[in-house]
């Protein structure tokens, strides 16, 4: 069993179609509970603050939330909404699971998920082709930090071959082209891998929790 906090600050997220979506219509928009798993989705309570003038209505044709109008308001702010989005398709499809309270707010959004070591990388595969990537990733692994977790398998096998044949030595043993050719691949296709290895690295070093 793994935990894994993924987390994205409110700047990425506007460049996505859902934080848009929220951002543009509510001043917070938090998941206090889980409801059930619908055909549909996820039905969870909502806490949702609107901005000055909008409400349900405006979420009417986004395929991503459907209020459940025959449920009405709970509460002050709170909704029954059913969640469709792949964010939240992923989460239910997958060996995994995120606990509330998480939403959108002035910080962003922060999930904390827990599951099989397939399914975080699973779900961390789904989120960079179907959302973006996180800002911060965070994981547990007994208690301790674990940054392998939010690689995947291919990452780790490069960033192991480029560690192997001498690519992070200092003076370099061997230079991109030349460990591309060894791995017989496209430098291109290398760097990519690199790149992507090195910047979850990054951000996982940075986080809070390190």
């Amino acid at each position: 069993m793994r935990e894994i906090r993924v987390c994205w600050k409110k700047a990425s997220l506007l460049y996505t179609e859902l934080g848009m979506m929220i951002y543009d219509h509510c001043e917070s928009f938090e998941v206090v509970a889980h409801l059930k798993n619908t055909p549909e989705g996820l039905s969870v309570i909502a806490n949702i603050h609107f901005k000055e003038g909008k409400c349900p209505e405006n979420f009417v044709g986004n395929p991503y939330f459907t209020f459940e109008r025959h449920r009405g308001t709970l509460d002050e702010d709170k909704y029954v909404v059913i969640l469709s989005h792949p964010l939240v398709l992923g989460v239910l499809e997958g060996e995994i699971a995120v606990y509330p309270p998480y939403g959108f707010d002035e910080n962003g959004l922060t999930l904390l998920l827990r599951g099989t070591v397939e399914g975080v990388r699973g779900f961390l595969a789904g989120v960079r082709l179907s959302f973006r990537d996180p800002d911060t990733l965070s994981t547990m692994t007994n208690g301790v930090l674990d940054t392998k977790e939010v690689l995947t398998d291919r990452q780790l096998d490069i960033v192991r071959s480029a560690v192997m044949h001498g690519y992070y030595s200092k003076p370099r043993e061997i230079n991109l082209r030349q460990l591309a050719d060894v791995l017989d691949m496209a430098r291109s296709t290398l760097g990519e891998h690199l790149h992507r290895a090195e910047s979850t690295m990054m951000k996982w070093a940075a986080s809070d929790d390190f």
